[in-house]
C-alpha cells in the first residue's frame, strides 16, 4: 500500500497543478486580452467628454485644488460646477501629461484590465471552465459600446469589487468588513455610480437578517447597520460632502437628460449586442432551471429596469448581474459549494505557477512599450474632429465659437472657450434648451439674438445639424473649413480666406 501511494500521489498532485495552472491561464488571459486591446482600441478615444476630463485634470494639477465654477466656457463664466469625476480627471490628465494618447489609453487599459481579472476570479471560484467563459464574454461584449475614456469605465472594476466583497460576506455569513467602506470613499470620487453601491447594500443586508435564526438576528442587523453608517460617511469624504452625495440624485433628476443619448430608454427596434446577452442569458437561466434567492432576484430586476430606462446603465446591470448569478449557475448544475479558493491554492504552490504569470507580466510590458514608441492618433469621429481642430487658425481660437454639445471637450483640450460641452449638470435646463433649440431647430431671428448676446464669431458643428444649412443660406457667414466630421462658419470679420483649408 505504501509502495502504491508513494506511486500514485506524484501523479494526483500532477493533476492538481495542471488544474491549478489551467484556472491562472483563465483568470489571467481575460486580464492581458483586455489589456492588450484596449492598448490598440483608438476608438476609446472617441468621445467628446474625453478632452474636457483631461482638460479639468490637469487644471486640478497645476491649481492643486478642485474647482467650484466653471473654467471652459464664455457662457457659463462664474457658475457653480460639481467636478464630481475629479479623481477620475487627475488621472486622465496626469496619463495624457506623461505620454499622449497613449497615456490615456494605458490608463484604461489597467482599469479593464482589473475588471477581467476581478470578474473572472470570482466567476471561476464557482463555474466550470466553459461556463465561466461564456458568461465573462458576454458581459464584455455587452460592455463594449461603453468602453469609452471616460470616468466610468475606472468605476468598472471598484464596481465588481464591491459587489464580489458583498457576495464574500454572505458566503461566509458575516458582514463586510469596516475597511471595505473604503472602497466607497475611492468610488465617490471617482464616479457617481457609488450610489449604486450604497444601494446594494440593503439586499445584501436584508437576506442576511432573514436568514439568520432568530436570536442572531439582533446581531446581524447592528453589525450589517454599522457597515451600512461607515459606507454611507465614506461616500461624504469628497471635496462636496453632502452636496457630492446628493449630487446623482439632481443629475438624474433632470429633463433635458432625454436629449442625451446615454440617458435615452434602451432600443431594441433592431437587435444589438446588450439584446443578444440579454436574451442568450435569460435562455440559459430558463434551460438550466436557475432559482436566484429572492433579496438578489429583487437587485436583478431593478437593475434591469435601470438598464431599460437609461441605456448607460446597461453596463452596471451585467456586471453586478454576471456575479450574482454565478452562485445560482453552480448550483442548478449541482454544485452547492464554491470550487476552491484560487488564491489560496496559488499561494501554496507559488513557485510552480510563477512562471506562468512571469510570461504574461512580460507580455503586458512589450505591449506597454510598444504602445509607448508608438503614439496613439486620436482618430476623427462623430464626437471628435480631430482633423478639423488641428486645422484651426489662432484666430479662431480667440473668438467665441458656437459649437456642437460633443465638440466642447476638444475645444476645452486645446483651450479654446466654449459655447457648451458635456456638463449638461452645470449648464442647467435653460442652457440645454437653448442650445437645442439653436441648433436643431434653428430660427434666424433667434439665431441673430444670440449672436448679438454671446458675440459669436464662428459656428463648430457636424455637417448634419440644421443650423449648418441655415448658416450656408445666411448673408454674412460663409463655410471657412468643412469635412465629413465637421463645419466651420465664420463671420466674414472672423477670419480671412485662405487662413486655412477648405
Amino acid at each position: 500500500m505504501d509502495d502504491q501511494a508513494a506511486v500514485t500521489h506524484p501523479s494526483d498532485r500532477q493533476r492538481q497543478l495542471q488544474r491549478l495552472m489551467l484556472d491562472c491561464f483563465l483568470v489571467l488571459i481575460p486580464a492581458l486580452a483586455l489589456y492588450c486591446y484596449n492598448l490598440i482600441r483608438l476608438k476609446n478615444l472617441g468621445d467628446g467628454d474625453t478632452g474636457w476630463h483631461i482638460a479639468a485634470g490637469k487644471w486640478i494639477v497645476a491649481h492643486r485644488a478642485v474647482p467650484s465654477t466653471d473654467i471652459f466656457s464664455y457662457t457659463a463664466v462664474g457658475k457653480a460646477w460639481t467636478a464630481h469625476e475629479w479623481l477620475a480627471d487627475v488621472l486622465m490628465g496626469m496619463a495624457h501629461g506623461l505620454a499622449g494618447w497613449s497615456g490615456v489609453l494605458l490608463l484604461y487599459s489597467i482599469a479593464m484590465a482589473a475588471l477581467g481579472l476581478v470578474m473572472a476570479l470570482y466567476l471561476r471560484r464557482w463555474l466550470e471552465p466553459k461556463v465561466a467563459v461564456l458568461v465573462l464574454a458576454g458581459v464584455l461584449a455587452g460592455l463594449m459600446p461603453f468602453l469609452l475614456a471616460r470616468p466610468h469605465v475606472t468605476a468598472w472594476p471598484v464596481l465588481a469589487a464591491w459587489t464580489v466583497m458583498l457576495l464574500r460576506a454572505r458566503e461566509e455569513d458575516r458582514a463586510p468588513p469596516l475597511w471595505a467602506a473604503l472602497l466607497i470613499t475611492l468610488w465617490a470620487n471617482l464616479h457617481g455610480s457609488f450610489i449604486f453601491g450604497l444601494l446594494l447594500i440593503g439586499p445584501f443586508a436584508a437576506e442576511a437578517l432573514f436568514s439568520a435564526p432568530e436570536q442572531r438576528r439582533a446581531g446581524v442587523l447592528q453589525k450589517w447597520s454599522i457597515f451600512a453608517l461607515a459606507s454611507l460617511v465614506a461616500a461624504l469624504v469628497t471635496p462636496y460632502g453632502l452636496h457630492g452625495l446628493l449630487f446623482p440624485f439632481q443629475l438624474t433628476a433632470m429633463p433635458v437628460l432625454g436629449a442625451i443619448e446615454e440617458w435615452l430608454p434602451s432600443d431594441f427596434s433592431t437587435l444589438g449586442v446588450f439584446e443578444v446577452v440579454l436574451l442568450a442569458g435569460l435562455a440559459g437561466c430558463l434551460w438550466l432551471g436557475v432559482k436566484i434567492p429572492l433579496w438578489r432576484l429583487a437587485v436583478v430586476i431593478g437593475m434591469l429596469h435601470m438598464a431599460l430606462a437609461h441605456s448607460r446603465h446597461q453596463a452596471v446591470f451585467l456586471i453586478v448581474t454576471s456575479l450574482i448569478l454565478a452562485a445560482s449557475l453552480a448550483r442548478a448544475q449541482g454544485r452547492g459549494e464554491p470550487r476552491f479558493d484560487l488564491r489560496a491554492a496559488i499561494a501554496e504552490r507559488r513557485r510552480e505557477v510563477q512562471p506562468l504569470f512571469v510570461i504574461m507580466a512580460l507580455l503586458a510590458l512589450g505591449m506597454t512599450l510598444w504602445r509607448v514608441a508608438v503614439p496613439a492618433v486620436r482618430p476623427d469621429s462623430l464626437n471628435v474632429p480631430a482633423t478639423a481642430m488641428e486645422k484651426l487658425p489662432p484666430e479662431l481660437k480667440r473668438a467665441r465659437v458656437f459649437n456642437e454639445y460633443s465638440f466642447g471637450g476638444s475645444l476645452a483640450l486645446a483651450h479654446v472657450p466654449v459655447y457648451i460641452d458635456g456638463r449638461a449638470d452645470m449648464y442647467g435646463e435653460k442652457a440645454m434648451r437653448d442650445y437645442l433649440d439653436l441648433a436643431d431647430r434653428p430660427d434666424v431671428a433667434k439665431w441673430q439674438a444670440a449672436v448679438r448676446q454671446w458675440g459669436i464669431q464662428w459656428t463648430f458643428l457636424p455637417p448634419g445639424k440644421p443650423l449648418v444649412r441655415l448658416l450656408d443660406s445666411q448673408p454674412g457667414w460663409r463655410r471657412l473649413y468643412a469635412d465629413p466630421w465637421a463645419v466651420i462658419h465664420v463671420k466674414d470679420t472672423a477670419a480671412r480666406p485662405g487662413d486655412t483649408a477648405k
